[in-house]
Parts: structure tokens; sequence; C-alpha cells
């Protein structure tokens, strides 16, 4: 398991409470960061190097071939989009 993030942290508990979720999910290639069981969702938190070199944004691609084959849907999201919007979320 790798090591979590401070960003998908703060995710992961901004949605634990309204949804049937899990943390570091494996889903036999790899561990997800958050999956969304009743939305057949995976989400990964990412830092820039996925959106910046090619190579990385590939292997991504080939990563989500093995959530797919479980109907799951993978979707990315930066973490400065998490630290920008969830800022506050922690001293709540």
């Amino acid at each position: 398991m790798k090591k979590i993030s401070i960003q998908e942290q703060k995710l992961f508990d901004s949605l634990k409470n309204n949804f049937n979720c899990k943390q570091q999910h494996w889903d036999g290639h790899k561990h997800v960061d958050i999956r969304i069981y009743d939305a057949q969702l995976d989400i990964e938190i990412d830092g820039d190097e996925h959106y910046l070199r090619p190579e990385r944004i590939i292997a991504d691609i080939k990563r989500e071939q093995f959530s797919l084959k479980d109907d799951y849907y993978t979707i990315h999201i930066p973490n400065r989009i998490v630290d920008k919007n969830l800022k506050n979320l922690s001293k709540q």
C-alpha cells in the first residue's frame, strides 16, 4: 500500500459519512485512492506529474482498464483542486 497523501485523506474524510466508500481499495492490480461502491466510481488524487508527463498519462489510462473490467469508472482529481476547495475541511 502506498502512503496516503494529505489530499487523499481530506477528500476521503469529506466523503465517508455520506457514501459507502473505501480508501486504498485493492482492485486486483493496484490500490485505488478512494472507491465509492454505490456509484461504481474510483477516485485517484494526483500530483501534477500525472498531467504533464506523457508516459504517466498513458500509464494511468492503462491502469484504468482494470477498474473498467469490474464496471468501475475512474476520475482523476488534481491535488491542487483538493487543496483549494477543501483546505478548511479538516478544521471543521
